[in-house]
């Protein structure tokens, strides 16, 4: 997702407090991992011009399958 399409406000300040455009900014998911309660992706933010890692802010893990 790309960042302009944010709704978290308070997040996309976080996210352009080094000054970086949101625009530079993009929402990704990892490959899926196994775990014991099943399959999840985990959710991310980068900046693709830097390639900067924002994980401290509204990141989650996204099972693959409902939870029973």
């Amino acid at each position: 997702m790309d960042g302009e399409k944010l709704g978290n406000e308070p997040l996309k300040e976080r996210l352009t407090s080094d000054g970086s455009s949101i625009n530079d900014w993009g929402k990704y998911e990892t490959k899926t991992y196994p775990s014991p309660s099943g399959e999840f992706k985990a959710h991310f933010y980068k900046n693709e011009r830097t390639g900067a890692i924002h994980y401290d802010d509204d990141y989650k893990s996204k099972f693959n399958r409902p939870l029973k």
